[in-house]
């Protein structure tokens, strides 16, 4: 299940942008993340794709700054802060590092956020 491209430059306002340690695989950078009741972590990459990955896989998670802009008070956007890796996410619909061998993800029901 694919959705739309997440914009970096206008997050949505529950979204936590993260940088994703897989055991094996490295960092994956993603648009925002979850843990789900069974202890997998659901993960929105950036071109909105959604995809769960096992606890095992998960080394670290570590939240990536976000800051309020605009100039309406009322109506400011979210964004990544740093600019190199809002230019990640913007050059490639993938920010170039998809999440391997993980489930597709389904739609949350009874899930919560951790």
């Amino acid at each position: 299940m694919s959705g739309d491209a997440v914009d970096p430059e206008d997050l949505p306002g529950s979204y936590t942008p993260a940088v994703v340690q897989l055991a094996s695989e490295g960092p994956v950078f993603v648009a925002d993340y979850y843990t789900l009741s069974s202890g997998w972590v659901a993960v929105r990459q950036w071109d909105g794709e959604r995809v769960k990955v096992p606890p095992h896989r998960v080394s670290t998670i570590s939240e990536v700054r976000v800051q309020s802009y605009g100039t309406d008070r009322t109506c400011l956007k979210r964004r990544v802060a740093d600019d190199e890796r809002r230019e990640m996410a913007v050059s490639d619909t993938t920010a170039g590092m998809v999440v391997p061998d993980a489930v597709e993800a389904t739609p949350p029901t009874s899930e919560t956020r951790a």
